[in-house]
């Protein structure tokens, strides 16, 4: 069964086991949790069963977001697997792209994060990055994608 952790609504502060972590990450949103998702909301943060976007424009960053989804595209999710930096594993998702593109949709994978401590984590509803990690990010187009050091 695939399960992805949801992103918990939680203040936008740290939490304690990512207060070591130096960036907090802002991703472009592209659309909006599509139609066929399943989320179970009993308990918090929800957990997301079947993951599933509609896209309103076509993304152009690696790193993209959804509430309560973070993606990455193939090219982005093959260097981190390869990279050893730790915190995200991935799953695939289904991708709904809007007609004007002709049914072609991008291959977006969902990241899996969780509070711990690690070079990708969650802080609060935020993505949160290691040194390490941001600079691997920046190899790829995260131009949308605010980025804003941890202590601000």
């Amino acid at each position: 069964m695939l399960v992805a952790h949801a992103i918990a609504a939680a203040p936008d502060t740290c939490l304690p086991s990512c207060w070591s972590m130096k960036y907090i990450l802002k991703p472009m949103v592209p659309g909006e949790i599509g139609p066929n998702a399943e989320f179970d909301n009993s308990a918090w943060p929800p957990t997301v069963h079947r993951p599933d976007i509609l896209l309103d424009s076509w993304p152009q960053d690696d790193l993209l977001a959804a509430f309560p989804l973070f993606m990455v595209t193939e090219r982005l999710k093959a260097q981190i697997e390869q990279s050893g930096l730790s915190g995200p594993s991935f799953s695939s998702m289904t991708v709904h792209a809007n007609p004007q593109y002709g049914g072609l949709a991008p291959n977006l994978f969902v990241m899996q994060l969780s509070t711990a401590s690690a070079d990708f984590c969650l802080a609060g509803t935020r993505l949160s990055v290691s040194e390490a990690a941001l600079q691997l990010l920046r190899r790829f187009v995260i131009d949308e994608c605010e980025v804003v050091a941890a202590s601000e």
